[in-house]
């Protein structure tokens, strides 16, 4: 079967499954006739002979199932199909399995596919941080396997579990898929979500595993303590957590799963269950996607995207080449005044540590209040961001930084995933600021308690900072 007709008869599928409205239309020219009510999803094999299968309702005839479809491309090619009994929404999440091949990892789900906002021709596998990050060696760059014959490659990961001692919000990993790849193979749409919500109180939650989808009910948010089973990793504290009771116990190689409600929206990512079986944990799935600096892929949504712009600035400078140094010129002002104070603040605490900065410096032009009214002003007001100050041994080799090193890149993309968050709103979500809008830090290993702290309960503690709001 030639590839333009196999295209736009997928393309057809998608529309009459997207937009059941169409089928008056699109049934007649793919031959479905009355037979379209039935049609569940669809999927391709892959390879010279590749053959389209359809996934059907088990209430249509068995003399009614169709076995050719009329090509979308040209009503008169016919295209052989067979067709397949829908065993509930989990079959559309067959692709979602995967590892880390590269370090021969442990095995997961993927959550879903984002769209990142800097680069819509960019697209992004989502899963848990332990799933693809954990693995000593770990790296970008790692090739990630997933099911239906996918590949990605390692981007970034939360937290760093080599540090030890981690308490984090986040548990997330994203992978590049070359776009090129998903529209070869592109999911049924039952496979994407219809949006993403926040959870409500006893609200009915879904675990969409391809063996079969675990349903259950949302408890509350809690800070949970999780162990990476067989990985002689300590322990590590995953705050606000979304806690929920699941039908029956939910099993390592879930970790990563997409938590959706009932109206099949986006809420959280599975990250772990307690040892009984009775609670299992996940990550809300806002925050992730501010971090990511992207939107999810929905259900409708084309792969199609404009021609991606040349620019020094990528969003994702944590590439396989590091860029030249002349491109930290190109950065905007913002971006490079926050990610140098990022650099200067919070090096060494990794990405979460450095957003978590990122944060305050949002919080503080939140305040309106005398540290300033931008990212510029806030970081460089005097006497507050100590690697700014003039006596201090960073400030020089904060001025000098460029792209070429590691820690300011990460840093950049700290800054840029923040500010992305900042710019869509998605900050003043519930759980979109780690920090809880604090506005001081400090490191209590690395200087005393200052004046300003003392009496004061810490509203977040993340990496070797606790933060601070409603300081006098």
């Amino acid at each position: 079967m030639k590839r333009p007709h196999l295209q736009a008869t997928r393309r057809a599928l998608d529309a009459l499954l997207a937009q059941p409205g169409c089928a008056a239309r699109l049934a007649p020219l793919l031959g479905l006739g009355e037979a379209a009510w039935a049609l569940r999803g669809w999927r391709q094999t892959l390879g010279t002979h590749a053959r389209l299968t359809l996934v059907i309702d088990a209430a249509l005839p068995f003399s009614e199932r169709p076995r050719t479809l009329r090509s979308a491309w040209d009503a008169h090619e016919p295209i052989p199909v067979q067709c397949r009994i829908d065993d509930g929404p989990a079959q559309a999440q067959s692709w979602a399995t995967t590892r880390n091949a590269s370090r021969n990892g442990r095995q997961g789900l993927v959550s879903g596919l984002l769209r990142a906002h800097a680069d819509p021709a960019r697209f992004y596998a989502l899963s848990a941080g332990h799933v693809w990050g954990a693995e000593a060696g770990a790296a970008p760059g790692d090739e990630v396997e997933m099911g239906a014959g996918l590949r990605a490659r390692l981007r970034d990961w939360t937290p760093e579990f080599t540090l030890g001692g981690i308490s984090t919000a986040l548990d997330a990993a994203v992978a590049q898929v070359p776009a090129d790849i998903l529209a070869a193979a592109p999911l049924p749409p039952q496979a994407l979500p219809t949006g993403t919500a926040i959870c409500s109180a006893q609200q009915p939650l879904r675990l969409m595993d391809p063996d079969g989808i675990v349903p259950g009910v949302f408890q509350e948010l809690v800070t949970a303590r999780l162990s990476l089973a067989g990985s002689g990793m300590a322990p590590y504290l995953l705050t606000e957590a979304l806690c929920w009771r699941p039908a029956q116990p939910t099993a390592g190689g879930q970790s990563g799963g997409a938590i959706w409600n009932a109206q099949d929206q986006w809420v959280g990512m599975h990250a772990g269950g307690s040892k009984d079986g009775r609670e299992a944990y996940a990550v809300a799935i806002h925050p992730v996607l501010a971090w990511a600096g992207a939107s999810p892929l929905q259900r409708g949504d084309a792969l199609a995207a404009p021609p991606r712009r040349t620019t020094t600035a990528d969003a994702d400078v944590r590439a396989a080449q590091p860029p030249s140094p002349a491109d930290a010129a190109s950065l905007g002002d913002d971006i490079s005044t926050l990610a140098r104070t990022l650099w200067g603040e919070a090096r060494g605490e990794g990405p979460q540590g450095m957003e978590a900065v990122a944060h305050v410096v949002f919080n503080r032009i939140a305040a309106r209040s005398w540290w300033g009214r931008d990212v510029v002003s806030v970081c460089r007001k005097p006497w507050q961001f100590s690697c700014w100050n003039s006596n201090d041994p960073n400030a020089r080799r904060l001025l000098a930084l460029t792209l070429a090193d590691g820690d300011f890149r990460l840093a950049v993309n700290a800054a840029r995933r923040v500010a992305t968050a900042e710019a869509n709103g998605l900050r003043r979500l519930p759980d979109g600021d780690p920090t809880q809008g604090a506005t001081h830090y400090y490191a209590p290993a690395a200087v005393a308690t200052p004046r300003w702290a003392r009496g004061l309960v810490p509203c977040a503690r993340i990496g070797r900072h606790l933060f601070f709001k409603g300081v006098a």
